[in-house]
């Protein structure tokens, strides 16, 4: 049986065999291309200009060519993933041409097979992917480890940058109850939250400037806290963030009624025992300083943490 062979580089290549498409990285079978969904022709990259990936456009069509795999000629088909692979080296092996799921991989690979181009584009294609902050992808590069090549002080300056809307976009999926999302934000906000500290201090100081009671409830409400480690979260609670007197004094200005922080109220189990005795003190120093309603504490289920308290205020208020 004759193959067909296109070399792209010293460590590129591919050759048609049997019908279908395979991908060599420096001499070694790589894997098989399954179907064209876009033949981007050399040369002609400014006009997709627009479009900011393959996964764009993946993700909002059909996928028909998937399922008729034989509506093109497998000699057509071998030229226009050698296009494709041709235009993704040219433009300095730019992820947004090939379907993530290809183009990372087959970067890895190139890099570990001493491609010098893909050397220095690898880190920067990750980077760029992570600053944009799309979950889809975010959740890919996590989950397949792609993150990992960047290391902790690289990922936090690309998350916690004004560009980034990582933090952001997981924040609105929770607050605005996102079902696309929703299904693996958890264990994607879990993964990366040993980044997150700076988002979150930032997120809580626009907070409580605003006043902003939805964001608020959001905070508590899906316990995302819960992610920092102990000395970040008394952090928050101590000076300057005063995240409990702060917190307290906004919900305080609002009927009562019409607090949305549900059942557990301010505290998840993970903080009450980090904050241990911390909770009834800086409890009992905001009853101290203002007129705060006993109907809120009640209402924030916070009542219970001054069992014993020997304060005149509290029991005025009663």
């Amino acid at each position: 049986m004759e193959s067909t062979e296109f070399k792209i580089n010293d460590y590129l290549s591919l050759e048609l065999w049997g019908g279908k498409t395979f991908i060599y990285v420096n001499g070694k079978k790589f894997t098989h291309c399954k179907y064209v969904l876009l033949n981007i022709p050399v040369g002609d990259f400014d006009h997709y200009s627009s479009i900011k990936s393959i996964d764009e456009i993946m993700d909002n069509l059909d996928h028909s060519l998937e399922d008729y795999p034989r509506t093109i000629p497998p000699e057509v088909e071998f030229w226009a993933h050698c296009s494709n692979l041709q235009a993704w080296e040219e433009y300095g092996y730019n992820t947004d041409l090939l379907d993530s799921a290809l183009s990372f991989p087959l970067l890895k690979k190139l890099t570990q097979e001493g491609d010098p181009q893909a050397k220095r584009a690898f880190k920067e294609e990750i980077a760029k992917r992570l600053i944009r902050g799309d979950l889809n992808n975010v959740r890919y590069l996590v989950e397949e480890g792609y993150s990992e090549f960047l290391t902790s002080d690289e990922i936090i300056s690309i998350i916690s940058s004004e560009d980034c809307p990582i933090f952001e976009n997981i924040f609105n999926a929770l607050k605005y109850r996102d079902s696309e999302i929703l299904s693996y934000i958890d264990s994607l906000y879990a993964d990366i939250s040993k980044y997150l500290f700076s988002s979150i201090k930032k997120k809580l100081k626009q907070i409580l400037d605003t006043n902003n009671l939805e964001d608020l409830y959001t905070l508590f409400n899906w316990q995302m806290l819960d992610v920092l480690s102990e000395k970040e979260i008394l952090s928050l609670f101590d000076p300057p963030m005063n995240l409990m007197e702060k917190s307290i004094k906004i919900l305080n200005k609002i009927n009562y009624d019409e607090i949305k922080i549900e059942e557990y109220g301010l505290f998840s189990e993970k903080i009450e025992k980090i904050l241990g005795d911390k909770i009834k003190e800086k409890l009992l120093n905001v009853i101290h300083k203002g007129n705060i309603k006993y109907l809120v504490l009640w209402r924030l289920n916070a009542l219970k943490y001054l069992e014993g308290a020997n304060t005149d205020y509290l029991n005025y208020l009663k």
